[in-house]
């Protein structure tokens, strides 16, 4: 216990700062909340959403629905003030069925693993719920409309290339198995018609 509360020390010491709130402190000065950002992000984007507070203040939150594919999805932006974290959440009109859940995480787990999406896939345990969920830390950075633009695009970009494979492992009796062989043949098609280019 010596050696880590020594190692804590000599990093706080590093960084100027005898504690997390006095480091915050000293690094966002000058840099805007990133509440505004989120305001800034809503006038780019034409939305009506307002920043609402939630959690007694320490979070900063918009909200809006957008069309992916004809279909609703949620999303959500919290900005964690105090920690300068900014996450996104977006949710599928759709959950995972009785008896589908462990197909849904393996299918989760393949794309989450072998595809270049910044946030990742995840179901809700409880009641099934799709979630993508991504997280910018701007600790010390100053946050820009284009960051938090590129976050929700790759968010929007995954359910927009993945959204046929999610449906079906969620609401039909299609496996993992099955929709991973369809996976791996649009990339063989995809690698022979490069070569033919």
């Amino acid at each position: 216990m010596v050696v880590w509360n020594n190692a804590w020390n000599t990093i706080k010491d590093a960084f100027g700062a005898s504690s997390k709130k006095e480091g915050l402190k000293e690094q966002c000065n000058g840099i805007p909340p990133l509440s505004r950002v989120l305001e800034e992000f809503c006038a780019t984007q034409g939305w009506d959403s307002k920043v609402e507070s939630v959690d007694n203040g320490r979070i900063s939150r918009i909200s809006n629905v957008i069309d992916i594919g004809n279909q609703n999805f949620r999303m959500y932006l919290d900005a964690h003030e105090e920690s300068r974290i900014l996450a996104l959440f977006i949710y599928a009109p759709y959950s995972v069925i009785d008896g589908k859940f462990v197909d849904a995480c393996m299918l989760f787990n393949f794309i989450n693993g072998r595809y270049q999406y910044h946030g990742r896939l995840s179901v809700d345990e409880d009641d099934g719920e799709i979630r993508y969920k991504d997280y910018i830390d701007f600790d010390g950075v100053e946050p820009s409309i284009a960051m938090v633009r590129n976050m929700a695009d790759c968010g929007v970009t995954l359910f927009e290339k993945e959204q046929e494979a999610l449906a079906a492992v969620a609401l039909t009796k299609k496996t993992y198995e099955s929709l991973r062989e369809e996976y791996f043949k649009k990339e063989a098609a995809n690698k022979e018609s490069e070569t033919k280019d």
